[in-house]
């Protein structure tokens, strides 16, 4: 008897999942891009894949996902309060050198991470350079020895070509906090995404 009830169970609780599963599945691929920043810290394409989620959440764990705002959630959001609580953490003398993204040379991990920490409040990204007692000298790449002759080609956007790089690895620390293999993929990045970036040294970032 109790084998029966135990089954009885098992199907009902299947049964139920998958009538949870079907309620949530909605098709949004026709819903436009409008990004929202949802009460769940994540964000969202658009409303409709939010709404699915929060089914999802509903029904699962018994919480809603609203919209919080309307874009991508910020970083300060994002990110851990008990960590942005230690930005006033007392800091010993003991020295380290760390040079940021900023430009600035901190004394030790520890005076980093406060900065790291105020960053994040103002929504600002800081990222370790390089381990040393000076920053290296930036510079912008020269992405005209990857520039495609588009002249007598007739398109509409010749942005829309991006340069063919080289197979062989000269990786650069990009100001996005991204390590490129080669600063021709950091001039097709720029290309594609139409950004300004600068090299903040060569090699990866944070060696």
């Amino acid at each position: 008897m109790a084998v029966c009830v135990f089954f009885t169970a098992v199907i009902a609780l299947a049964v139920g999942q998958h009538t949870i599963n079907e309620n949530c599945i909605k098709d949004c691929s026709a819903d436009p891009k409008d990004v929202v920043c949802g009460s769940d810290k994540q964000s969202y394409d658009n409303e409709c894949l939010l709404g699915v989620a929060s089914c999802y959440a509903r029904a699962y764990y018994g919480q809603r996902i609203s919209v919080k705002h309307k874009g991508e959630c910020t970083l300060a959001e994002t990110t851990d309060l008990q960590l942005l609580n230690r930005c006033d953490d007392l800091c010993d003398e003991f020295k380290s050198y760390i040079c940021g993204s900023d430009g600035v040379v901190y004394d030790n991990k520890c005076t980093f991470t406060r900065a790291q920490c105020a960053a994040l409040v103002k929504d600002q990204n800081l990222f370790v350079v390089a381990y040393a007692g000076r920053c290296p000298v930036t510079r912008k790449p020269d992405c005209s020895k990857y520039r495609l002759d588009v002249n007598n080609i007739a398109i509409e956007d010749p942005a829309a070509f991006r340069p063919v790089c080289p197979h062989d690895r000269h990786p650069v620390c990009s100001s996005d906090g991204h390590t490129y293999v080669h600063e021709c993929q950091m001039c097709a990045r720029m290309a594609a995404d139409n950004v300004d970036l600068t090299i903040l040294k060569d090699g990866n970032c944070g060696q």
